[in-house]
């Protein structure tokens, strides 16, 4: 995903363990498109009008790769 989003892997690591979120728009926007997410979930974990076997099929890969 760093390489995807041209990003230092450390960078990315950080913000996949809620360290720290992107504060660059057009990365927050880069990133919503890469993994099909909405704001919502990337700030707040939540799915907010996220369809309901999308979140279940995201949630699924989110605890697979921990």
């Amino acid at each position: 995903m760093a390489q995807l989003l041209s990003v230092a892997r450390q960078r990315w690591i950080n913000w996949e363990r809620g360290r720290h979120l992107p504060d660059d728009l057009l990365m927050m926007q880069r990133l919503c498109e890469a993994t099909d997410v909405t704001l919502d979930y990337i700030f707040r974990g939540k799915a907010g009008g996220m369809p309901d076997r999308l979140y279940v099929g995201l949630e699924k890969r989110r605890t697979e790769g921990e």
